[in-house]
């Protein structure tokens, strides 16, 4: 009886360790949801204000506007304003100035409504911007149209939010994890391919089971073995959007090795047979004197 005990002891711990990698999951996904939120509606609230779509306010004017948003917010890496032909007329650090950008997509998506973009590598700015890690930029476009006070269209504004952005969160979170153990954080596209996570994954499709769960709108945990042949138990949730924003369906998964993640559990019930065994030997000891 006292060993059935420490076998459900054992499940009811690794139960609630896989309920604490699904939460963590869902806590980062909420998070997603929530900052891409904020940044979208930055961007709605720039585009109306008199300063940025007066033609009559000096480049110098509308310039400071941006860039004091950039320094509000450091992770926009790029900010920048349009004219209806796609010439870039002011921006942060007067990158791109006077170039043109009308063949990019969040310019030419953003003509008529706000737009949103995934994850991608720096194209136009990835020799001007510094990158002192080395490792290759990439960004989350935001853009909305401009409108002057007749209605007409005037231009687009579009920011670069840097992906270092979301690393940022994963790791503020980890900070107050919910679990012991170290464990890893990947986001991933909708359609499953890793844009967070080991650097030799990105862009890469995975598919393991966790991830087609999050894709038919289901969230919690599994055990599941991953291709590199390691057994892990994986949270996983599917970001659906907050608010205005609509959301671009990023899967998170945090996994931990089964071999880390049940170590607790493990413990637990070695430690309830020992107490068994001392209690045996304490009766044997007691029946024999």
């Amino acid at each position: 009886q006292t060993m059935i005990v420490g076998a459900l002891a054992r499940r009811q711990v690794e139960s609630d360790i896989g309920e604490q990698l699904a939460q963590r999951s869902t806590a980062i996904a909420s998070l997603l949801d929530r900052g891409m939120f904020e940044r979208f509606r930055d961007m709605q609230i720039l585009a109306v204000l008199p300063t940025l779509r007066d033609a009559q306010v000096s480049l110098v004017e509308r310039r400071q506007l941006i860039e004091q948003l950039q320094i509000t917010y450091p992770n926009y890496a790029w900010i920048g304003l349009t004219d209806a032909a796609g010439t870039v007329l002011i921006s942060t650090g007067a990158l791109l100035e006077g170039q043109n950008v009308s063949q990019r997509t969040w310019f030419q998506r953003a003509q008529q409504s706000p737009y949103i973009g995934d994850v991608h590598e720096a194209q136009l700015l990835s020799r001007l911007l510094p990158n002192p890690g080395g490792e290759p930029l990439r960004f989350v476009d935001i853009a909305v149209p401009v409108f002057d006070d007749n209605g007409s269209f005037v231009g687009v504004l579009g920011a670069h939010l840097s992906w270092q952005w979301a690393q940022e969160v994963s790791r503020a979170l980890h900070t107050s994890s919910f679990t012991h153990n170290p464990e890893d954080v990947l986001i991933l596209r909708a359609d499953g391919r890793v844009i967070l996570g080991p650097n030799q994954s990105i862009d890469q499709p995975l598919n393991v089971n966790s991830i087609a769960a999050a894709q038919n709108r289901q969230d919690g945990y599994l055990i599941e073995t991953w291709p590199d042949g390691i057994t892990y138990l994986v949270g996983y949730q599917q970001s659906f959007g907050y608010r205005t924003y609509p959301g671009l369906g990023w899967i998170v998964l945090v996994r931990q090795p089964t071999s880390v993640a049940f170590q607790p559990a493990i413990v637990l019930q070695q430690q309830m047979a020992l107490a068994l065994f001392a209690l045996l030997a304490l009766l044997v000891l007691l029946a024999g004197g």
